[in-house]
């Protein structure tokens, strides 16, 4: 394209487009509160200015009252108060339930009151007490419970009141059986028992007693070792030199 030719018209947005129906509704509608709001706001002080004036005009009219009627007045409120004194209100006077219930309700709430006090003392009294340590009393060992085993000897099965079969075989069995608890017997009869010596701890003079003893055997011990040693070797060489002479002759 050239720079002569002439470059096209920029049409707006607002040119082109037509305009809305209710273009400028919310505007009016604004308007026209506000025209509301200040109407509402002329009839506010209107009727506080006739106020004011109907105020005035009643005060001027209470001043020009006539003194007779001040009189009838204070007549009326004499007699009032004469009838007053002898008037007694009905929602003013209790029932005689209503009194006792409200002396119960008190009388809870006292005890109430008093049971909170001495619960506070008995607390502190609490806290102020030195606190005792109980010491834990050590627990016996629980005793195992031993069972009772007899032992079956030969004389046991001899007795008349076991039961006992009578065949032969079980004959011959219970007479080997006897004649076995009865060498066992023997045996155990024989048996000696040994008494372990029971350990005793020694003192501290009674140990450094012992160590010097053992000590002493130490040290004999040693000396018998060397001279068995010189003894050996001394044989040793007597038996070289014999040898050395047959050699030589």
């Amino acid at each position: 394209m050239s720079s002569s030719e002439e470059e096209p018209e920029f049409e707006s947005l607002i040119a082109t487009r037509a305009r809305r129906s209710n273009a400028g509704s919310r505007l009016k509608q604004l308007l026209e509160l506000e025209e509301q709001s200040n109407e509402f706001v002329d009839e506010e002080v209107e009727n506080a200015n006739l106020e004011g004036i109907d105020e005035e005009s009643d005060e001027e009219d209470g001043e020009s009252l006539p003194k007779k009627r001040k009189l009838d007045e204070s007549e009326g409120e004499e007699e009032e108060d004469d009838d007053e004194g002898g008037y007694v209100n009905p929602d003013e006077v209790l029932s005689d339930s209503e009194l006792s219930a409200s002396d119960t309700d008190e009388s809870e709430g006292e005890k109430e009151l008093i049971k909170e006090e001495r619960l506070k003392k008995k607390k502190l009294s609490k806290q102020s007490l030195i606190p005792t340590i109980k010491q834990a009393q050590p627990k016996s060992p629980a005793k195992k419970k031993q069972r009772r085993i007899h032992l079956i000897t030969s004389d046991s099965l001899l007795t008349s009141t076991r039961r006992s079969s009578s065949r032969a075989a079980a004959v011959e069995s219970k007479q080997a059986l006897v004649d076995k608890l009865k060498e066992s017997e023997a045996r155990r009869a024989k048996y000696v028992h040994v008494e372990r010596k029971k350990h005793v701890e020694l003192t501290q003079e009674e140990r450094l007693a012992e160590a010097v003893e053992t000590e002493k055997a130490n040290v004999e011990s040693l000396h018998r070792f060397r001279e068995q040693e010189i003894v050996k070797k001394e044989r040793q060489r007597q038996l070289l030199l014999l040898k050395r002479i047959k050699y030589t002759t």
